[in-house]
């Protein structure tokens, strides 16, 4: 899958330390490398193995758009996965997705006269 939009990795130290986190939640998912890049949309399973090496020197957007809504989907905190920071699983305990479902969900029970 090709784009016109990548991020240039200028640090090759952070990037580094993303590989060796992203290699690891790969690990943990129980997923080969060929089912995480057709589940991320048909990334090339070569391109998947050069970011969790550490040896990728762009990435597209729309990749680091697609991990991140996986890593978002299995709880995974997202600043652990780009910056370091925190915990792995020191995801919020709801997603903005689960958030926006359970206002509208509250919305319809009260246009329903549901007393919650």
């Amino acid at each position: 899958m090709k784009t016109a939009s990548r991020i240039r990795v200028r640090q090759p130290a952070a990037a580094n330390a993303f590989a060796e986190r992203f290699s690891h939640l790969i690990k943990t998912s129980g997923l080969t490398l060929t089912q995480l890049a057709e589940g991320l949309g048909g990334y090339r399973v070569d391109t998947l193995l050069k970011i969790s090496s550490g040896h990728a020197r762009q990435i597209s957007i729309d990749l680091l758009a697609a991990i991140a809504g996986w890593a978002d989907d299995h709880g995974v905190s997202l600043a652990w996965l780009f910056a370091g920071k925190g915990e792995k699983d020191d995801a919020p305990p709801t997603t903005i997705k689960q958030s926006i479902q359970t206002d509208l969900l509250l919305a319809i029970a009260r246009k329903l006269g549901v007393d919650i």
